[in-house]
């Protein structure tokens, strides 16, 4: 069983083209706050988004939730909290905590397990139900059913019937907004207890990630290597100027 890649009732992607292309790593230091890069399909990117947007307000979907992703240790951790210290809400990353109770309670080589996915996407749904502070009407989510989608086949494992009805119900609903971050690596990976990965191994995470996300309709938005604060500087002014 695979999940709908119609996420957003919208033509299939084709080539990744758009406003721009990708940042090289070497050209990331000079990205501008007012163009933030997007990965983008064949189609008119700007009246497609505004259209969306103007759809899911009639449709009484006032909350922006964005997305931020990217490859394991490129900072996106370290990003959402100087995000969370600017005042915004930032729901925390489901895969990471599921790891850590695994590792708590001796579980050996516990993402070889047939559960593994279904923790992860049965923890995102819980957070994604959370209530939030009133009057809150945009949040930051660590991760998203979609990561745990690349993670299932980067891991090799089948996709889950409870993984599949996820990615068709949050595309049904549009949950989530289609502008999605991703965080550019930062050339290393520093071993954590919950990130056993070689830097190698997080690029072809990467990749497997950057497919997914193209393959449900999503446009990446580029977070390029540069300092923590001009990373939340480039989210915030790129929300900014979506709203």
């Amino acid at each position: 069983m695979t999940p709908s890649s119609d996420r957003h009732s919208r033509a299939e992607p084709g080539a990744i083209t758009g406003r721009s292309h990708l940042q090289s790593a070497d050209t990331a230091q000079a990205c501008t706050l007012e163009k933030p890069t997007v990965w983008a399909r064949d189609h008119d990117v700007e009246g497609a988004v505004v259209s969306d947007r103007i759809t899911r307000e009639r449709d009484g979907f006032p909350m922006r939730r964005y997305i931020v992703t990217g490859a394991p240790g490129a900072g996106k951790t370290s990003l959402l909290l100087a995000l969370r210290r600017r005042g915004h809400e930032v729901v925390r990353e489901a895969a990471t905590d599921v790891i850590a109770t695994a590792t708590e309670c001796g579980a050996d080589k516990h993402w070889e397990q047939s559960t593994f996915i279904d923790q992860i996407v049965a923890l995102q749904s819980r957070r994604q139900a959370q209530p939030v502070p009133p009057g809150t009407d945009l949040q930051f989510y660590d991760r998203s059913p979609v990561c745990t989608l690349a993670l299932s086949e980067y891991l090799g494992h089948p996709v889950p019937a409870v993984m599949a009805a996820e990615i068709d119900r949050i595309g049904r609903d549009r949950f989530y907004e289609r502008e999605v971050f991703f965080v550019r690596d930062l050339g290393f990976v520093e071993p954590t207890q919950a990130r056993r990965i070689s830097y190698e191994q997080s690029l072809e995470f990467e990749r497997v990630h950057v497919k997914t996300y193209l393959a449900l309709g999503d446009d990446l938005v580029d977070v390029p290597r540069a300092e923590v604060a001009h990373r939340a500087d480039l989210i915030e002014a790129a929300v900014k100027s979506w709203a």
